[in-house]
């Protein structure tokens, strides 16, 4: 089987993270995780942090590109505790929808272009979508 097949199997078997394979959630080492999100992605992090705001669209995409990278919940809700509307409950059940989309539907994380597009310059930074 490819890694990323192990890795879905592990997770659906309810292996534990530190005896998965390399896959899709823990694919990257623990000082890897930051330079594995595109600097687009970084801009979403630090606009949500400086405004409170991030439109419905690059939530996904932070949240998707976080879980990609290896990220854990508690990272990702210290990331979205800077939203004005932070809920954990409503936070910890998208993490949960996403990481099932990418395991059993094989999601892949969202392109810069469509945030750009579905957000349409509201709550959201002035993206660069040509370095990723």
């Amino acid at each position: 089987l490819e890694p990323s097949t192990k890795a879905r199997l592990a997770v659906r078997s309810g292996v534990a993270r530190s005896e998965r394979p390399t896959g899709i959630i823990n694919r990257k080492k623990q000082g890897e995780k930051w330079d594995c999100l595109p600097e687009w992605v970084k801009a979403l992090i630090t606009y949500l942090e400086q405004s409170g705001e991030l439109c419905h669209y690059g939530r996904i995409a932070l949240a998707t590109w976080m879980l990609w990278c290896g990220f854990s919940d508690e990272e990702i809700h210290e990331v979205f505790k800077h939203a004005r509307n932070y809920k954990p409950h409503t936070t910890q059940y998208q993490i949960n929808y996403i990481r099932e989309s990418m395991l059993e539907d094989g999601i892949k994380p969202m392109r810069c272009e469509t945030v750009v597009r579905e957000c349409n310059q509201n709550k959201v930074p002035n993206l660069d979508c040509t370095h990723h």
